[in-house]
């Protein structure tokens, strides 16, 4: 019986081990342009000395610059490949699933 009950609190202790919340269960039904990946990178990139209107790097003000980037690869690279935007590191896992399903869903407007 005690080998039992030990056995019991591994499987337990490990189920609970494997089940990590990390943020990623995104409907990617309800991801939009307007409603999410815009408010993310108004909040998050389009910051004095980022990519805000008049900057020197590629502004993001409008969804045709966003989308020029998708075009070309970099927001891809840098935002879920490399990480390396925003440089504050500050996007959640489920920031980056809803930036996944925008992309995965073709980047559409």
């Amino acid at each position: 019986m005690k080998k039992i009950s030990i056995l019991a609190v591994f499987a337990t202790m490990l189920l609970f081990a494997s089940c990590k919340e990390d943020g990623t269960d995104v409907d990617c039904s309800t991801v939009t342009f307007s409603g999410t990946i815009f408010p993310l990178v108004d909040q998050n990139c389009n910051t004095a000395g980022c990519h805000a209107a008049g900057t020197q790097n590629p502004e993001f003000s409008t969804y045709e610059q966003i989308k020029a980037m998708v075009d070309n690869g970099n927001l891809k690279k840098q935002v879920l490949d490399d990480r390396t935007m925003p440089p504050n590191g500050s996007l959640s896992n489920t920031e980056l699933a809803e930036i996944q399903c925008w992309l995965d869903a073709g980047a559409p407007e």
